[in-house]
């Protein structure tokens, strides 16, 4: 993120230069308020170091990926859920083989037809 509101600043600094010194100051506060989310991942990172996890979506692997997690979805089932697709009785059963035998240190949990707004 913090490359793309670089690349961006620096974008319109061009297209618009007598408005640089706006876009600059835009970009620093933008940097100042995620100084918090920042440190949050770093906290998360420390805490995560040699742990894995799964998830019954995709949705987290970015954020896994920076805090530092690594991926143990069992590869049926991480297919299935990037397909969009219903796991294979066998993939639901190494999943959760996986979570019950504790192969797994962190479980993602995300499931649209549950959620309530």
């Amino acid at each position: 993120m913090s490359d793309v509101a670089q690349a961006v600043t620096d974008e319109l600094s061009t297209l618009s230069p007598d408005a640089g010194d706006y876009f600059a100051e835009q970009h620093t506060a933008w940097t100042q308020d995620m100084q918090d989310y920042q440190n949050l991942i770093a906290t998360l990172k420390a805490g995560a170091n040699g742990r894995n996890y799964a998830a019954t979506e995709s949705i987290f692997d970015y954020m896994a990926q920076a805090v530092g997690l690594t991926d143990a979805t069992p590869e049926g089932f991480a297919r299935a859920a990037a397909n969009e697709s219903d796991p294979t009785p066998t993939d639901i059963a190494a999943f959760e083989t996986a979570v019950t035998q504790g192969q797994i240190d962190v479980l993602i949990y995300k499931n649209t037809q549950t959620d309530r707004e």
